[in-house]
């Protein structure tokens, strides 16, 4: 299995990258769309192109700019995108790349991701930047250093090579300039949030990220697996924010 730190975002080794087999059901793919799962894997994940807010991607009967939540609470990022709900198989395979070190899972769902949500990405950003503003940064939410030494890699920065990968081939990407930047470190390494409660999710982040370095761009992806409250990305959201990024934006492979 390719290691990630030889992973590399040209656009001309994507499929020799990605698995040729399906990494939900195993088939083996007869097409080179660059998408890690099988066409009809892909057309079975639940929540697929269901309306959503805007803001916090939470599932909706229709889509609006902002669902009641978020009408009642500020984020600090301006919208987020899902790929799917975090339900079978999904759930499985984030938890197969998370803690079986499946590293071609994150390549293969950030490839979906990216193949799926370009268009509404760059539509959406197309609302919120200056219309001379076409540089993104995709930048994956970063773990601890106790945590990365503990997984042996952040699958946060997988999904981020694989989104950038099939994003740079998309046809609607011509004209942006795309990167992968780590832009953020974790300043203290915090409790896992599936163990902590709902209502403790943000005193337990509380200023946990801060920027890598000066010179923040000011257009930015934050690429996670799975939203649930939104804290973790609001607060890597609310510190890019702090060093002068003007929007901040997600894109997630589930929501909760």
């Amino acid at each position: 299995m390719l290691h990630p730190v030889l992973v590399r975002p040209a656009t001309r080794l994507l499929n020799w990258i990605l698995p040729r087999a399906c990494v939900s059901c195993g088939l083996v793919h007869t097409s080179d769309d660059g998408n890690g799962l099988c066409p009809e894997c892909l057309r079975g994940l639940r929540g697929l192109g269901a309306a959503r807010c805007l803001r916090c991607a939470l599932k909706q009967p229709c889509e609006q700019t902002a669902c009641a939540a978020c009408a009642t609470h500020r984020f600090s990022f301006d919208a987020s995108l899902a790929l799917c709900d975090y339900a079978h198989p999904i759930d499985r395979m984030i938890q197969a790349l998370k803690f079986e070190r499946r590293w071609a899972i994150g390549l293969a769902l950030g490839a979906s991701l990216g193949e799926t949500l370009s268009t509404a990405l760059l539509d959406r950003l197309k609302t919120l930047v200056p219309a001379n503003e076409r540089t993104i940064a995709l930048c994956a939410i970063p773990l601890s250093n106790d945590r990365l030494i503990e997984r042996g890699f952040n699958q946060s920065a997988l999904l981020a090579q694989g989104v950038a990968l099939a994003l740079r081939r998309h046809p609607t990407a011509r004209g942006w300039q795309i990167n992968t930047r780590q832009l953020l470190k974790r300043q203290r390494h915090t409790v896992a949030q599936t163990l902590v409660e709902r209502g403790s999710r943000i005193r337990n982040l509380g200023q946990a990220f801060a920027p890598k370095s000066a010179g923040i761009p000011k257009v930015v992806v934050l690429i996670d697996d799975v939203m649930t409250t939104g804290a973790t990305l609001n607060n890597a959201a609310l510190a890019l924010r702090e060093a002068g990024c003007t929007t901040v934006m997600n894109l997630v492979v589930a929501r909760a």
